[in-house]
């Protein structure tokens, strides 16, 4: 394809790309084309451009060619993003482009997947809580797990509500199975993906969780996560009744979950080297990109296609308490102001380590950045806040109030 519009007119007319995305791009054609960078895919190595090609581009449903470029790729994913079809969210969709273009930023994997097309599944994780000790609530359960990875996303459950194997079912005066046969079903999924060639290794329990220790012992990384920590120091569980039974799969955020409600993790990674000058870092470019991809993170929730009800129902029931940033970007201006929230402490070592000045504030181990005032755009208030640069993957939103210590 010759331009962006082209690109996204073939997808449209196959059925890949959602009427909304391809109107936007009619609407705005030459401006959306004129901001493409064909020179920045020289930015990728070989193995990226082979990964981008195999998994990422958009390709045709009949010959299986490939129907967008890497650029065309990214403006695609930012395009599926925009509030709306006003020169304001062209704007905002050209910030994004320029940041994933220069590679300061990417979002999330589902994100890259499905931005713009007809099932917008962009969340990364989804947090299930344990199933009933019922039949019906288990393979309810099972259904859940399918349809949601069906369309990409991480999956978290627990089992802790399901009785243990023996335990005595009064209903049938039997004795209980546990959570074997489930898994049962669980591990035949596996076996048929793995027949299918999609799954090429299998190894012992006991010995994968023997290189996880060693791993942890020798590098830090591989890391476990605990549960009472978790609840102690988070901040839903201020609620009474709110209990954080798991993580994303990565451990960075912990969220409530309830049987009506699945837990959804948006993220996005911010590329530190690319903010590194003369052997420090460029905080003000910085934190421009960390408020242009948690206005973006935020639309996420807003627009994002929730395969089953619990998540959506999550989404709307709580979209600015679970899921928004406490910078509260793209927040409604009719709505109360919240105080801003009170500053978070940052340990030295880290603040030395990141080329911090002394008088920074010490936290918890990651990169804090806090907007220098509060500003109105005419569409949108910005309050006082910070958001947390993860190391190494996710970019993640503080909740407004401090965790206890």
């Amino acid at each position: 394809m010759t331009s962006f519009t082209e690109s996204v007119a073939v997808g449209h007319r196959e059925g890949l790309i959602a009427d909304r995305t391809a109107e936007f791009a009619r609407l705005h054609a030459a401006r959306l084309d004129a901001l493409i960078d064909a020179a920045a895919d020289d930015r990728f190595g070989y193995f990226g451009l082979r990964t981008l090609y195999s998994r990422y581009l958009l390709r045709h449903p009949i010959t299986r060619k490939v129907i967008e470029t890497p650029q065309h790729f990214m403006l695609r994913v930012a395009s599926g993003l925009a509030e709306d079809d006003t020169a304001r969210s062209v704007d905002e969709v050209a910030s994004l482009y320029g940041l994933m273009s220069r590679l300061d930023y990417l979002p999330s994997s589902p994100t890259l997947f499905n931005s713009g097309t007809r099932h917008p599944q962009m969340s990364s994780c989804y947090l299930l809580d344990s199933p009933l000790d019922e039949l019906d609530s288990i393979y309810d359960r099972y259904h859940q797990v399918a349809r949601l990875s069906k369309h990409a996303g991480g999956i978290g459950l627990s089992y802790s509500r399901i009785r243990s194997r023996g335990s005595l079912i009064r209903g049938t005066n039997g004795h209980s199975n546990g959570i074997v046969p489930f898994l049962k079903s669980l591990d035949a999924a596996y076996r048929k993906a793995e027949a299918a060639g999609l799954a090429k290794k299998t190894i012992p329990a006991r010995e994968l969780y023997g290189r996880m220790m060693r791993t942890l012992a020798q590098t830090g990384n591989g890391w476990m996560t605990f549960k009472d920590a978790a609840n102690r120091t988070a901040n839903q569980t201020a609620e009474p009744g709110n209990v954080v039974h798991s993580s994303n799969l990565c451990t960075e955020i912990l969220e409530v979950t309830n049987d009506g409600e699945t837990a959804v993790c948006n993220l996005g990674s911010v590329n530190l080297g690319a903010f590194v000058q003369d052997g420090g870092i460029d905080w003000e470019r910085l934190d421009e990109t960390v408020r242009t991809a948690v206005t973006f993170l935020d639309r996420v929730v807003d627009i994002n296609f929730y395969p089953t009800e619990q998540p959506r129902r999550r989404g709307l029931r709580r979209p600015r308490r679970a899921q928004r940033p406490a910078a509260r970007l793209g927040a409604d201006p009719r709505r109360p102001r919240r105080p801003p929230p009170r500053p978070l402490r940052r340990r030295p070592d880290v603040a030395r380590a990141l080329g911090r000045p002394p008088q920074a504030r010490r936290g918890d181990g990651h990169a804090q950045l806090a907007a220098p005032r509060d500003r109105t755009d005419g569409h949108h208030r910005v309050h006082r806040g910070r958001v947390r640069v993860h190391r190494a993957a996710g970019l993640q939103p503080v909740q407004a109030r401090d965790p206890v210590r």
